[in-house]
């Protein structure tokens, strides 16, 4: 039996809490300083907060605990548990570079007929562009195994993810750097 990680919880709910409360509390405290700079700065680091903010408000809802065997994939929630069928899984991805922290699965759910995504965090942590993690090496191994015909050619690509990310990026900024031109020629 193979879990996710027991950080699922910090990083589901109180991570996003403290992240985002502190970026707030660091743009209002800036913004009442009064002084150009800073409310030069508030008005960047808010730019910067809204960004941050929507991966963090998706968190709590995508990140999940889960167990893998050889039954499938039992996601456990607050009210609810449920089993995915390795043969329901479209694909896993990582969408991060560095580490497994956050591994993306598209399955069938079957209760409403839809395709779905969740997330979830392996306990093994490891650093490298293609560093794999036990728990998703195993999911990916019963996947197969239900899938005779499964290829990791339908996955998503990390780096056309990566590149993709930094592009929807260039907007934040820009504008975070619009707000801070007069700061600048102030050095």
């Amino acid at each position: 039996m193979h879990k996710s990680s027991s950080l699922t919880f910090v990083f589901k709910l109180i991570f996003p809490v403290l992240i985002m409360g502190g970026a707030i509390m660091s743009v209002l405290v800036a913004w009442t300083q009064g002084t150009a700079e800073a409310q030069a700065f508030a008005k960047s680091f808010g730019i910067a907060t809204i960004w941050i903010s929507i991966f963090l408000v998706q968190m709590p809802f995508r990140l999940k605990n889960i167990t893998a065997d050889e039954t499938g994939i039992l996601i456990k929630g607050f009210r609810k548990q449920s089993l995915i069928a390795y043969g329901d899984i479209k694909w896993l991805a990582k969408f991060d570079i560095n580490s497994p922290w956050f591994i993306t699965m598209k399955y069938y759910d079957r209760t409403n007929g839809t395709d779905r995504k969740i997330a979830y965090m392996s306990k093994q942590q490891g650093f490298g562009f293609r560093y794999k993690d036990e728990l998703t090496a195993y999911i990916r191994s019963q996947i197969i195994a239900h899938q005779p015909g499964y290829s990791g050619k339908t996955e998503p690509s990390m780096t056309v993810n990566f590149f993709k990310l930094m592009l929807l990026s260039l907007p934040f900024w820009f504008l975070m750097l619009y707000f801070l031109k007069d700061s600048f020629y102030n050095f």
